[in-house]
This record gives C-alpha cells, structure tokens and sequence, in this order.
C-alpha cells in the first residue's frame, strides 16, 4: 500500500477521477500530500502562517466540492489544486489591501525564525524590474518552458514545488529552466545587435 505523502503508483489524475466518484480515501490521500506544500507555498505569499492554513483548508474544500470540474485533459491536478490556493490568497491579499490591514512587525519577527531561507524580497525594484524585462520576452519560449519559467522567476515558487504543480520530475523543470534561460540569452542578444 502507499504511503499517504507519496505520488500513488497511478498517478494523482487517477486519485482525482476517484474523488470525482466521491471516494473519501483518495481525497484524504490527496489531501496528505498537497496541505503542507500548499501551507508552505501559500504562507510564502501571505506571511500569516494562521491565515495560510485558512486557505489551505478553503482549497481543499473547493477541491472536494469543485471535483467534478477538474478536466485531466485540460491540466494537471497539481497545476488546478496550486491554482485555486493562488487565487484564494490574491483575493485574500486584495481584500487586505483594501481593508487597509497592516501586519505588525511582532507578527513577522517570530516567522522569520522558522522561514529564514524566505527572506528574499520578492517586491525589490530590481527584482520588479528584472520580471517586467522577463515578460516581455517570453513569447520567444514554447509554452512548456514558458510555464516554468512564469513559475519559478515570476510566481517565486521553488522549483520542488513547480515539478509537483506540473506532475514532473525536477530534473526536467531544471532542464526546461536552463534550456529557457538559454533560448532568452540568445534572443536578447540578437534583439540588441
């Protein structure tokens, strides 16, 4: 038998059309998988480790009860699942914003303790700039390294976390990002002759 943290032999598309049938032990085997990198991902973007939880359990249960939605064809259930926990947290984000809602630095001091290796910021003019230069040239890419290159360099999601959305092996989204960076080099610097 499986472990409930590990990929099923089958693959989580088939754990998906399970769930579509109603089955409750492959959403409880999905559900033990993608919760804490979901946590990880979504508190990577809120900074509210109570408020990241909050979303992990509104994304799951939009999973539960949006299965039926889910399209294989269309795209991978790692890729839905990562989709609906970003949009929650935009919302949520927007929402704050609009709210005028600050956090205090008391509430960012003690999390840094535990997520120091997340203490890039993501919103430094260079960064901001360094992206707004990236989207425009992605148009040069085919569409599988586009996706990963969105992922890691404009979305800020480790790598581990990309191969999962994608179903791949982090080996071919390091490849896809080399060949990517490779291919964008190269029409820069034609562009510029």
């Amino acid at each position: 038998m499986e472990s409930d943290t590990e990929t099923p032999a089958h693959g989580w598309k088939a754990v998906m059309l399970r769930i579509q049938q109603g089955d409750r032990q492959a959403f409880s085997q999905l559900f033990s998988y993608y919760a804490p990198r979901l946590k990880h991902y979504v508190f990577k973007h809120i900074k509210d480790e109570e408020v990241a939880a909050e979303v992990v359990q509104e994304t799951m249960s939009k999973v539960w009860q949006k299965a039926n939605q889910f399209d294989p064809d269309k795209s991978s259930p790692s890729t839905w699942i990562y989709t609906i926990a970003r949009n929650l947290s935009y919302d949520l984000l927007r929402k704050q914003q609009s709210q005028g809602k600050t956090i205090s630095t008391d509430d960012i001091y003690p999390l840094e303790e535990h997520y120091k290796e997340e203490l890039s910021d993501p919103y430094a003019p260079e960064q901001a700039l360094m992206q707004a230069k990236l989207r425009q040239w992605l148009e040069v890419l085919p569409d599988n390294q586009k996706d990963v290159v969105k992922a890691v360099y404009l979305e800020d999601i480790p790598q581990q976390q990309v191969a999962e959305m994608f179903d791949l092996p982090l080996g071919t989204v390091k490849s896809r990002l080399r060949l990517a960076v490779e291919k964008l080099r190269v029409t820069m610097k034609v562009k510029s002759l």
